[in-house]
């Protein structure tokens, strides 16, 4: 069974943010369609990509559809198969940096100085962190293929 590619679309205005995200979305999908997944994961994603192409691209709601649509699809890649795009453990181990770590230390350095106002450090800080182990993450799933 084979895994079905999006359409090229040449009437997505060029420079747009949704132009860009269509072409990553093509290259992604092309990249996935080079490799061997299981037929379960094929039936997956196929009805979803019907749904991509059958969007007209008129409207903000087709926008939105295909969003969501490649969302899905990239989720569907990630527990499925363990495929990940650039930067994915980077985006979400910065937000769980910020939510943990950041709160956390935030507000330990906010109580030490007597001043909450100062919890944006903790913040900033645990976003760092959490960017760095995601990027060492992100390294780490680059190198495995």
């Amino acid at each position: 069974m084979e895994i079905l590619l999006p359409i090229p679309r040449t009437h997505i205005k060029e420079g747009t943010t949704l132009h860009k995200k269509y072409q990553d979305f093509m290259v992604i999908m092309q990249d996935v369609s080079e490799r061997k997944l299981p037929d379960e994961v094929i039936s997956k994603i196929n009805p979803l990509m019907e749904a991509i192409n059958a969007i007209s691209f008129e409207n903000k709601l087709a926008e939105k559809q295909f969003l969501s649509s490649k969302q899905k699809v990239e989720k569907i890649l990630v527990d499925d198969c363990g495929l990940v795009v650039k930067g994915y453990y980077q985006r979400s181990m910065a937000l769980y940096g910020f939510s943990v770590y950041g709160l956390l230390l935030g507000v330990v350095i906010g109580s030490a100085l007597h001043n909450m106002s100062y919890m944006v450090f903790g913040l900033l800080l645990g976003v760092a962190i959490g960017g760095y182990v995601g990027r060492a993450k992100d390294e780490k799933a680059k190198k495995e293929g």
